[in-house]
């Protein structure tokens, strides 16, 4: 018999567009239950400034049992004035034996210019800005470090 996979999944809902401040801003917040993940996320920044904006992104979570987290979790972007980027983060492995709340974090060096948004600027396409969670059962026996059974 096959392990479980479970799958989570948050994005930005439709004009759900966050602005970004210069202290950590909150983009994405999903519950995950007690297990062992994979997550990855995607989020589409756009400059409406008239100068560069240095930005940072981070995937974090927050839990009241003990927490493990190891893999490429955050980014830089230098935005030009009027440019967009996407920054993908992940995959992270999480031990999460009380659970999570998985966070995606942004602060830009200057506030009030940096949205992160929820579809892309040219054609709004959904799902610009997202973050999925997947493991369960199927990673029981992963540990950080130590190759699985």
């Amino acid at each position: 018999m096959l392990p479980t996979l479970r799958v989570f999944a948050a994005e930005l809902p439709f004009d759900g567009d966050v602005l970004v401040n210069s202290t950590p801003t909150m983009v994405l917040q999903l519950d995950i239950p007690p297990g062992r993940w994979l997550a990855s996320a995607t989020v589409a920044l756009a400059n409406y400034g008239d100068q560069g904006i240095q930005t940072d992104v981070w995937l974090t979570g927050t839990s009241s049992a003990g927490l493990t987290v190891a893999g490429p979790r955050a980014a830089q972007v230098d935005l030009p004035a009027g440019e967009v980027a996407s920054v993908a983060l992940g995959p992270v492995f999480v031990d999460a034996p009380g659970g999570v709340s998985g966070l995606v974090i942004a602060q830009a060096e200057l506030s009030g210019y940096i949205v992160a948004r929820e579809g892309t600027e040219l054609l709004n396409r959904a799902g610009a800005t997202g973050l999925l969670v997947w493991g369960g059962d199927a990673l029981a026996g992963v540990t950080p470090g130590v190759a699985p059974d």
